[in-house]
């Protein structure tokens, strides 16, 4: 004892449970140490959340407005009821280039990437419609809102990727104007930065 108390590896001492002085017995908990190095996020996913989660996918991590990367490293079998008592299932996140700035017991805000695809056109999702026909875009051409059947492909939270139906260059109607239809006739304003 006098020659201290050493872990196994470096970290962080998160517990101290014992005090100073005080008496000792052999086996009892002295203190917690955490790693810094061999870090993870765990985040609740739904049933509807699992259908597109799989090990090894790539995620960003944000704490404390540091950007890490990581993977998906476990997915547990067990659902546990949350607050409102749907079931959730912990999923963790390895974080693969962990530093001093994480500190340990923070939130943080999760990003994984469940589908990837490069050198694709995107339309903003706002701009996809849908009816009993399929989806469908509404662009403008020769100053004509014309209405175009589309098939997507990898959607997100902001953007669609189309498959087919459009071309770069095509000039999509973001949300169609109040009274605007197809074969309306439409001026277009061009966007200014100030």
């Amino acid at each position: 004892a006098k020659e201290g108390v050493k872990a196994d590896f470096d970290g962080i001492v998160t517990e101290v449970t014992v005090v100073e002085g005080g008496p000792v017995t052999e086996g009892a908990k002295l203190l917690t140490v955490e790693s810094n190095k061999d870090v993870k996020v765990e985040i609740s996913a739904s049933k509807y959340d699992l259908e597109s989660l799989a090990l090894d996918q790539k995620a960003d991590v944000v704490i404390s407005g540091n950007t890490y990367e990581g993977k998906v490293s476990k997915i547990s079998h067990v659902a546990v009821p949350n607050a409102s008592g749907t079931p959730m299932v912990t999923v963790e996140i390895h974080i693969e280039n962990p530093d001093d700035k994480i500190y340990l017991g923070i939130e943080g805000k999760v990003t994984v990437y469940t589908e990837e695809a490069k050198s694709v056109l995107l339309v903003p999702i706002e701009a996809v419609n849908a009816d009993t026909e399929g989806d469908f875009c509404y662009i403008v051409e020769d100053d004509i809102i014309v209405r175009k059947p589309v098939t997507i492909g990898i959607t997100s939270d902001e953007f669609v990727e189309i498959v087919e139906g459009l071309a770069e260059g095509d000039q999509v109607i973001k949300t169609l104007p109040t009274g605007a239809e197809e074969g309306s006739k439409v001026t277009i304003i061009p966007d200014t930065e100030e």
